[in-house]
């Protein structure tokens, strides 16, 4: 890649003019490898120091919790290896076929952690750099470009950047009070972020355990009189729908037709990504395979990837359904087919399908048969919309607030594209 003929960024404060220098990284920056602390002396039980492995530091979040390793002392030949608060921690080492090197992470304490091999330490060197500037220099598309190219070859299954083809990469690097800027505005953004992340967070444990409390009717909904609802009734799926109907396998495609189909793959966050469709040529397909709106598509394997996913088809569309996705519609004299939806999501939660699948295959599964003749509590019609209704209403909030968090993080990526040079 080319060096931009003026070093300039497109987003700047109004204080700040003239072109950013070019520098390597040793100029501004204290680096640090990790020490390569003997796998049979570290402990899994809590000691003095937690090490940071590879595996601590996971999609750019420090994850204590991931295969922790702990160290009872501190010898003289590693005290260099001694995080301390605000700290930036870069891994080095790229698996194969996992995305698992450039995550960088901020330490959050001081004299607490130790760094194992194949992670660096990056800390800022006074007057020169900081901190939380070094922190958004290292997710920069321009930096991680850089970092990609001077990997090394494959060693084994892995491939390696060396501590020293780091230090030696050339950035244009404002002055100190400049960085001070743009990362306090950058962190006050990351801020409003992880507020929207906790408050979906939030929402999405409030709903689980409403709906835990609902289908156990340790909440009831009243009428519009304030009078309670009668009793639950213990029904069967097959006999409060129409049909639950599996479909043969047609020929699928990538290849855009007018025949769009659903299969597993197309099917996340509960609901059909109709970005994922895929296609079929088979101009045969009988119309009872197109599904209705209302309808409820239920996964009938279970595999690492596919565990009983179901998704609620509310779309004016027409789509086709593919094998292993069992269409279930509902009789509506009997059921709201929203109210069944919240039912399956929660059973699938709890994975209370195991007990009636096929365990003698190499996907577990489940026959429509088998799901036909599956129980659950059934209140009347009128209760089961309020349940529908207010669950729905917290689907709608926790989708509002995900649309506001990938704003804010499209924000944050313009800013990071715009602020750097």
């Amino acid at each position: 890649m080319k060096n931009n003929t003026s070093h300039i960024p497109k987003i700047r404060f109004s204080e700040f003019s003239g072109e950013w220098e070019e520098k390597n990284l040793w100029e501004v920056i204290d680096f640090q490898s990790g020490y390569a602390f003997s796998s049979l002396e570290m402990s899994n039980n809590i000691d003095n120091f937690q090490l940071i492995k590879m595996s601590n530091v996971y999609m750019n979040q420090l994850r204590l919790d991931r295969s922790p390793s702990y160290w009872n002392r501190m010898e003289w030949n590693q005290k260099n290896v001694l995080l301390q608060k605000w700290d930036n921690v870069l891994t080095l080492t790229w698996t194969v076929w996992k995305r698992d090197y450039w995550y960088s992470v901020q330490i959050d304490k001081n004299d607490k952690y130790l760094l194992n091999q194949r992670l660096v330490r990056l800390r800022q060197i006074q007057n020169l750099s900081s901190n939380n500037f070094i922190s958004k220099i290292l997710l920069h598309e321009r930096f991680l470009y850089n970092f990609f190219w001077n990997s090394k070859g494959w060693t084994g299954n892995q491939s390696n950047v060396s501590i020293e083809d780091l230090k030696s990469l050339k950035l244009p690097l404002p002055q100190l009070p400049e960085q001070q800027k743009i990362a306090n505005f950058l962190s006050s953004v990351d801020e409003k972020i992880e507020n929207i992340r906790e408050k979906k967070k939030n929402l999405e444990e409030y709903k689980k355990g409403m709906m835990q409390k609902i289908f156990s009717q340790e909440i009831r909904f009243k009428d519009e009189s304030g009078e309670s609802f009668g009793e639950w009734e213990d029904k069967k799926l097959g006999e409060v729908c129409k049909h639950i109907r599996n479909w043969i396998s047609s020929q699928q495609t990538s290849e855009k037709t007018n025949s769009r189909v659903t299969r597993i793959e197309t099917i996340s966050d509960w609901t059909i990504n109709i970005n994922k469709l895929w296609y079929i040529n088979d101009l045969n397909a009988k119309e009872t395979y197109i599904l209705n709106k209302w309808d409820i598509l239920f996964s009938n394997i279970n595999s690492v990837k596919h565990i009983w996913k179901i998704a609620y088809f509310d779309l004016e569309e027409t789509i086709y359904h593919w094998m292993n996705l069992l269409c279930i519609r509902v009789d509506n004299k009997y059921i709201i087919s929203k109210f069944l939806y919240y039912v399956l999501k929660l059973q699938s939660s709890k994975n209370r399908f195991e007990s009636i699948c096929n365990q003698a295959v190499s996907q577990a599964s489940i026959n429509q048969s088998e799901l036909s003749k599956f129980h659950f509590s059934l209140p009347s019609l009128p209760e089961q919309q309020k349940i529908a209704d207010f669950l729905s209403s917290l689907d709608e909030k926790i989708e509002k607030t995900s649309e506001e968090l990938e704003k804010m993080e499209e924000f944050k990526k313009g800013l990071l594209q715009g602020m750097f040079v």
